[in-house]
């Protein structure tokens, strides 16, 4: 169902995804060859400016994709269809309550990414699971806030708080599909990194062109795993709303 909501917009989210992409690629390669330059071309400034810029810029384009494809996932679903212009003006209008959610979104995720992160090599990985379940409720329980934000034109607090009243008999299965979302990244992962192997075969080994490719692939995985998650965020929105508020009820007069 999320990629059936997805092809309905797929213009408008392929469309600004694309730009993303290469905005994203072009100015972290551009800042990075800026600092290499400046600080004598080490591999270690290198690699630590480009993790830092990629870090920011993520971060920015998963908010921009999320607001975009929550905006036309939520359209679509009323039967209308928005173009990136409105779409873009929706996440205008809701800039303060969704960007507010969007931080604290982030703060609530960087402990358990920095254990996760911290749990590598891999059999260590193993012992994070119930980190990552914990994290995955977290989630569940604000897993349509966004979604309520633009729909009921309400404030942050509001939406945390009506998502947590919409998910309370489905925090389990929300979890899991949080999970599931995770897990669909990788076999999208296998293929992009195994192109960029492939392709370093002709261009060789050089540092920036190995740079740009495992940029753009990383950059590329996001953009999907994000545009997916918020149509799913969608049309979980509208199913808690029908199984706790009866929204699929139509009342004649």
């Amino acid at each position: 169902m999320p990629f059936g909501l997805l092809q309905a917009n797929i213009k408008t989210l392929a469309g600004v995804g694309a730009i993303g992409l290469v905005v994203g690629e072009a100015l972290i390669l551009a800042i990075s060859s800026v600092v290499s330059l400046a600080g004598g071309g080490g591999d270690t400034l290198v690699r630590g400016t480009v993790i830092v810029t990629a870090a920011i810029y993520l971060w920015l384009l998963r908010t921009l994709l999320r607001g975009v494809a929550t905006t036309t996932g939520l359209a679509a679903m009323g039967g209308r269809r928005l173009r990136w212009r409105d779409a873009l003006a929706e996440v205008r209008a809701h800039a303060d309550a969704f960007l507010r959610h969007q931080v604290m979104f982030t703060l609530v995720g960087l402990p358990f990414f920095a254990l996760i992160v911290g749990a590598i090599p891999w059999p260590a990985l193993i012992l994070t699971l119930p980190i990552q379940i914990w994290l995955g409720r977290i989630r569940a329980r604000r897993y349509v806030a966004t979604p309520a934000i633009f729909a009921e034109n309400i404030d942050y607090k509001t939406a945390v708080w009506r998502s947590k009243l919409l998910t309370a008999k489905n925090v389990g299965r929300l979890t899991w599909i949080w999970i599931d979302h995770r897990l669909l990244l990788i076999p999208v992962a296998f293929p992009l990194f195994a192109f960029r192997d492939k392709f370093s075969m002709f261009t060789g080994t050089e540092r920036w062109g190995s740079i740009a490719l495992t940029v753009g692939a990383v950059i590329l995985i996001v953009a999907i795993g994000e545009i997916v998650e918020a149509n799913t965020r969608v049309l979980a929105y509208f199913d808690t709303r029908c199984r706790r508020e009866g929204f699929d009820i139509r009342v004649p007069r």
